[in-house]
């Protein structure tokens, strides 16, 4: 290494700013959680589209970190992202899984966390206005019966492997 580079890389200035950025990534990538009151959202997703497709499923993790029960009862999103959002379970039912939607929500109980991801519980799309691709980013609100609103932004994202990495949000 060359004397010049050397006194670039060794300088306290040169090793703050590289301190300072890799701060910066960092929070960038754990950015991705949403809270308002007690109740917290955590890394919002939703599994990308290929053109042909109007439907598609969301999901994330619901934290309640108060001391009395909420309810999470429904999902909002705007008209130029779908024509309408939802929430569904997903139960076996006489050896067969069976999607119904959560007409009276779910409830989160103090201190509980509640998963809504593939394979269960989970939110939906219905007539979407495009196609959703890897990066793609939408509002939404998911909407509490004592909190209310938590406006979140989710990302579009390969699945549940990314959800502890944010391997496809950089």
């Amino acid at each position: 290494m060359n004397l010049q580079v050397k006194k670039f890389l060794y300088n306290p200035s040169t090793i703050l700013l590289f301190l300072v950025l890799a701060c910066l990534a960092s929070f960038s990538t754990a950015a991705h959680d949403f809270k308002v009151g007690d109740i917290e959202i955590q890394h919002p997703w939703v599994a990308p589209t290929i053109a042909s497709s109007r439907v598609t499923g969301v999901y994330f993790t619901v934290k309640n970190l108060g001391k009395t029960s909420d309810k999470l009862i429904r999902i909002e999103v705007s008209d130029e992202v779908a024509d309408s959002a939802s929430l569904h379970e997903l139960r076996e039912v006489d050896g067969m899984l069976r999607m119904r939607p959560l007409s009276n929500g779910k409830q989160i109980d103090p201190g509980e966390s509640v998963q809504f991801e593939q394979g269960g519980d989970h939110g939906m799309l219905v007539g979407l206005k495009a196609p959703l691709l890897i990066g793609d980013k939408f509002e939404a609100s998911l909407v509490f019966e004592k909190a209310g609103p938590v406006n979140v932004e989710f990302w579009a994202e390969r699945g549940p492997a990314s959800q502890d990495t944010h391997a496809n949000h950089l």
